[in-house]
């Protein structure tokens, strides 16, 4: 038996998926609004739209959709970023939402509130993406239950949110009950993420978007040991 079976039988016995890159983040204590996630759109698209050519067949895709990027740090200011690209280009409706940053909550393209209540209209939002967050920091079945309660309540009928990463696709955490409970509400698609390292990964600090990529190794753990897959949830 390899590490990555002694992973995935431990997170379906104790029902949840261990979230290893943010081990240090419990030993080194970070201030919340010093410690401020920006992403490129290199990762959205290698990571949640591997189908699609390139990053302009991204953005076409979107532009006249709802959009809303889930767990969206600083990526609202950062032009290198989708939800930043897609704002200044115009797209019918583009917003970031996250709790971290009171910092940086006044604009009209960020939504500074929790995920388990969006403040977003019923039946209101066409695609969002979600990176490190669900089944990351929201990862035990009851949080999980909440926030997806909330996701279904703003998605159109049609409507999806693309999840990355699920470790082994274990979109259940091992419990067939919650299993059923999503398959009532979704139509689920497992796919393969594209192997991205986000080398351009900012940090707002201080006021400032600094460079801090992902770590490599980290990457690596995910793709061949922890076997990552996205996960697509569209609402029935």
């Amino acid at each position: 038996m390899i590490i990555s079976d002694v992973i995935y039988l431990i997170s379906n016995y104790l029902h949840i998926i261990p979230n290893l890159e943010n081990l240090p983040m419990g030993i080194f204590t970070v201030d919340e609004d010093d410690y401020i996630t920006a992403r490129s759109i290199i990762t959205y698209k290698g990571h949640l739209f591997p189908q699609l050519k390139d990053n302009d067949s991204l953005i076409k895709n979107l532009m006249d959709k709802s959009f809303l990027d889930i767990g969206s740090g600083a990526n609202h200011i950062y032009k290198e970023s989708l939800l930043y690209k897609l704002i200044h280009k115009k797209a019918k409706w583009a917003k970031g939402i996250d709790i971290c940053c009171s910092k940086l909550k006044n604009s009209p393209h960020f939504i500074n509130r929790s995920l388990y209540d969006t403040g977003l209209d019923e039946n209101s939002i066409n695609v969002a993406t979600c990176q490190y967050v669900l089944y990351s920091h929201i990862k035990t079945i009851e949080d999980l239950k909440k926030a997806f309660r909330e996701i279904h309540r703003i998605l159109k009928v049609g409507g999806e949110i693309r999840i990355y990463p699920i470790y082994y696709g274990n979109y259940f955490l091992g419990d067939e009950s919650f299993k059923r409970h999503l398959q009532r509400k979704f139509k689920i698609n497992i796919i393969e993420p594209v192997y991205s390292v986000d080398t351009n990964k900012r940090l707002y600090i201080k006021e400032d978007l600094v460079l801090k990529p992902d770590v490599k190794i980290m990457e690596w753990i995910r793709h061949n040991i922890l076997d990552v897959k996205t996960v697509i949830f569209k609402k029935k």
